[in-house]
């Protein structure tokens, strides 16, 4: 017998039928949901318990019950690092911690808990599904331990393995693909795995490969089982015209997920659009470390798919309202910037605010979803829909009183509000406390872990400012006169 749960009297985040990605049109009617086994069964605005006995009842009065976040952009694994990038451009970060060296040093096990410690942050800030560009493919046995900790958080997952290296002398390439082989072929059987994880390939090489091997190895993606093809495209460090090569050469595809893509022309994101290929911003790290604009409310506008994501947590914040409002207020700031101080009609103010709240709590959900091709499955809450969702407290300090809940979602919520989360109708944290691990204990392990890599970086010897250098001129090959 399914297991089944009565959420009731909750404030539930509904899209209108009519609403569209620019107008979403979203209200928060009260409503019960009915959830048996993994999917939502019933929504109305009264179901009984005694008409459910077996179910277990979950009061949401003085919540707001939404559907989990959709996280189109992360790399779980790189929790094992927290607060480590936060003052670096793209170019340090790549030099002093992506590439080579530091990287090296890493062990199987640090990448279980960094990736368990990723998951279950995530988990907590009400993210119930993640496109996991999981680049820690150092050796098989590192991405094995990443997928082991991810199936053990309870988190769905496109679990996208990842092409390493990123430079054309690519002496790994056959035992990754054979990898991602092997992980397509027994990930749907795989123990714990009720259909939550899936498989995707992170493809960053697909820049530097010819036309004839990039075919070949989205072939052996594809033909491997993976639901997704994704990779970085920040046209500031990168150059420009990676998409438009990769749509003129035949590879771009629907299945495609383009990260930041800040900058790129409108003939980029019209070919994009061609293929319903999706758009992960990542507001907090874009701006920081150099890559432009946050490219959401652009692609919005052009009507192309776009999700947001947190990216990494060396960086920045691992929780969805705060891209949602770093988002939002920067596209704000940049219209209103644009229109005070044109130099053709200085000094206009804007009538009414062009972005919306709405507009940015759709792209982190139901937005998201259409990013994944997930839209019939997740992002909404609907009767036949997978059951992930979220419980947001009305009456903490910084949300009681709320009246547009919209705006409490976007502009004053935190990861504290969320006090329960529910994904593939199991409840995997339970008024604030995580269900499927023994936090403390997970605590404990990542600390023990962590420490461990920091004494192997320290014994290493390494001069870390002259592998930067080395990085940015050989690898990277940024030349001295772009730097300022």
């Amino acid at each position: 017998m399914q297991s089944s749960l009565l959420v009731r009297n909750g404030r539930v985040l509904t899209f209108s039928k009519q609403g569209t990605a620019l107008s979403p049109e979203i209200t928060f009617p009260r409503r019960d949901i009915l959830i048996v086994g993994a999917r939502i069964h019933t929504i109305a605005e009264t179901i009984l318990p005694s008409d459910h006995p077996s179910a277990r009842v979950i009061d949401a009065a003085g919540h707001i019950v939404s559907p989990g976040f959709v996280d189109t952009h992360r790399h779980l694994w790189k929790n094992v690092m927290r607060a480590f990038s936060g003052n670096q451009t793209l170019l340090e970060y790549m030099g002093y911690f992506e590439l080579d060296a530091r990287n090296r040093l890493f062990e199987p096990e640090d990448i279980y808990h960094g990736q368990l410690e990723g998951a279950c942050e995530a988990i907590s800030a009400g993210v119930t599904t993640v496109l996991d560009h999981s680049h820690c493919s150092i050796s098989a046995d590192h991405a094995r331990k990443a997928l082991e900790a991810t199936l053990r958080s309870g988190l769905r997952s496109v679990y996208a393995y990842a092409r390493r290296p990123y430079d054309e002398a690519d002496s790994a390439r056959g035992w990754q693909l054979a990898e991602i082989q092997r992980i397509g072929g027994s990930l749907a059987a795989a123990p714990g795995n009720d259909g939550r994880v899936t498989l995707g390939m992170a493809y960053d090489n697909i820049k530097f490969d010819a036309a004839p091997l990039a075919r070949e190895t989205l072939r052996a993606a594809r033909d491997a089982g993976a639901r997704l093809i994704t990779f970085h495209y920040a046209p500031v460090f990168q150059g420009e015209g990676l998409i438009a090569r990769a749509h003129e050469r035949g590879l771009l595809d629907g299945d495609f997920v383009v990260s930041h893509a800040n900058h790129v022309s409108e003939a980029e994101l019209a070919a994009l659009r061609s293929v319903n290929a999706g758009v992960a911003a990542t507001p907090e790290t874009e701006m920081q470390m150099g890559h432009g604009d946050p490219e959401g409310f652009r692609c919005l506008q052009r009507g192309n798919r776009v999700g947001l994501g947190a990216d990494c947590q060396t960086v920045c914040s691992g929780d969805m309202f705060s891209q949602m409002r770093l988002h939002l207020q920067s596209a704000r700031a940049i219209r209103n910037h644009a229109l005070h101080f044109n130099p053709e009609s200085p000094g206009k103010l804007t009538r009414k605010l062009e972005f919306t709240t709405d507009q940015a709590l759709r792209m982190a959900t139901l937005g998201g979803a259409e990013v994944l091709h997930m839209e019939h499955e997740i992002g909404s809450l609907e009767e036949g829909k997978l059951a992930d969702l979220i419980l947001v407290d009305l009456r903490s300090p910084n949300m009681l009183g709320a009246v547009d809940l919209s705006q409490a979602m976007v502009l004053f919520a935190s990861p504290a509000d969320v006090r329960t989360v529910i994904i593939h109708g199991e409840v995997v944290k339970d008024d604030g406390r995580l269900t499927r691990v023994d936090w403390a204990t997970v605590a404990r392990e990542f600390e023990e872990a962590q420490a461990g890599y920091l004494r192997r970086v320290e014994a290493s010897g390494t001069d870390w400012e002259e592998h930067y250098e080395h990085i940015r001129r050989h690898v990277l090959r940024v030349p001295d006169e772009r730097l300022v």
